[in-house]
This record gives structure tokens, sequence and C-alpha cells, in this order.
């Protein structure tokens, strides 16, 4: 009984941990550029020759679909969508490099560039700033260029250039922010072949759909183990029950 109750769980487990990231899949279709999550599991066999038979599955490192999501034309100037394996560059808190999809730019109080926070790399390893209130316009190379606050269309002026890496997906992994970096922290050179969609974003390349129906199956699977381990238990009492009356 205590194998298959053991087996159940693990199950159980299995469905459970399914679901919060097919549930954290869904709660990021609106986030630029997220790639969604493939929960991923092995199966470890218990040593010892008389248990050889005896299998048991565990969650491990989930991994990410590479779809690309579609491109959004949001006219806005300060948004730009990174093809292929390109990938922009961005300081975390601790002073590395992350690496983004996200294409949402903003400027903050201080005229820093920043994306969800985190500062902008620009291709001389240094964080990007301008004046704040310029108007900006980023091509396809990623180079910025600026019109201070009341200057004329005439006095546009080159402020940096956005880093841009190359990488493939299966290089890079998710910290505990949730921001990409590569593995073993080595830092990704900037590559001038990467091209921008200057004016439009990557969307999320999660489907609705899709995960609405893998967080039901996963939810419904998860209560048939939790079931089958209540049949195991209810079974184990009444066969002790009928060890004791014989």
């Amino acid at each position: 009984m205590d194998k298959a109750i053991y087996t159940a769980m693990n199950a159980a487990i299995s469905y459970a941990d399914r679901h919060s990231i097919n549930a954290n899949n869904l709660s990021n279709i609106s986030t630029s550029g997220f790639k969604f999550h493939i929960p991923s599991s092995k199966y470890i066999t218990v040593r010892g020759d008389s248990f050889i038979t005896r299998v048991f599955p565990t969650a491990t490192t989930s991994t990410h679909n590479k779809n690309p999501g579609n491109v959004n034309y949001s006219g806005n100037n300060l948004d730009v969508a990174i093809l292929g394996e390109g990938w922009l560059a961005i300081q975390l808190e601790d002073g590395s490099e992350g690496y983004t999809k996200n294409g949402h730019i903003k400027i903050n109080e201080e005229g820093k560039l920043t994306i969800k926070n985190f500062p902008v790399i620009g291709s001389e390893n240094g964080a990007l700033e301008v004046t704040p209130g310029s108007d900006l316009t980023i091509s396809s190379d990623g180079t910025i260029s600026a019109i201070g606050p009341g200057e004329s269309s005439k006095s546009i002026t080159s402020v940096g250039k956005l880093k841009l890496a190359k990488s493939d997906l299966n290089d890079l992994e998710l910290n505990e922010n949730g921001i990409f970096i590569s593995k073993n922290n080595k830092i990704l050179q900037s590559d001038e072949s990467i091209r921008l969609i200057p004016n439009a974003f990557e969307e999320s390349n999660v489907s609705a759909v899709d995960s609405i129906i893998k967080i039901i199956d996963d939810s419904r699977n998860f209560e048939m183990q939790m079931k089958l381990i209540s049949n195991i238990s209810e079974n184990s009492k009444i066969s002790n029950q009928i060890l004791t009356i014989n």
C-alpha cells in the first residue's frame, strides 16, 4: 500500500507543479517577449536489485518555447521588437547583465532608459541616459537619436546605441526574478547583425486557450491522484480490519 501511495503522491506533486507553471504562463500573456515555460520531468529509479521495477517521476528544470510572439505595431517611439536570436541587455541589481525580449523601454525621472525598472545597457556596456523630456527615436540597428526639450528637429543628435546580443534560448536560464541570464554568468558580446523593428514590440507567445486547457487538465489529473490516494488508504483500513477479525 505504501508503494502505491508514494507513486500516486509523486504523480500528484508533478501535476501540481505543471499547474503552477501553466498558470504562470497564462498570467504573463500580456508580458512583451515572454516565452512560455514547458513543464519537464524525469524518472528516478530506486537503488537496489530488488527495486529494479521501481521508477518514480520528479519535476526538473522547465524549458522554454522558442517560437516568436506576434509583432504589435504600437507606434510608440520607445518600443522595439527584437528579431531572431537577438536580445536586449539590461543591468541587474547586482551589476550583472540580464537579457530580455521585452521591448517596452521607458525613461525614468533620472533620464535613464529602463525595462521593467532595470537600466538598459548600451553597446559600450554602460547604462544609457538622456536628458529628461527628450524626444527619442530608435533605428533598426539600435542607434538612439534625441531631440532635446524645446529644440527643433534640426538639432537631432545620437545619444547612444542599445546593446544587442545574440544567443540561443537554450544557452540562457531564468534567474529568481524571471530575467534571462547567460549560463555560468558569461557576458554576451554585442552583435552588429541583430536588427530591431522600431515602434513595435513582440507579444508573448503564450496561447490563452492552450494554457487554460492545460490548467484544467492538470487540475483534473491532480484530483484523480488524490482520489486514488484516498481509495488506497481506505483499502488499507479494510484490509487491517479483516486481519484483526481473523
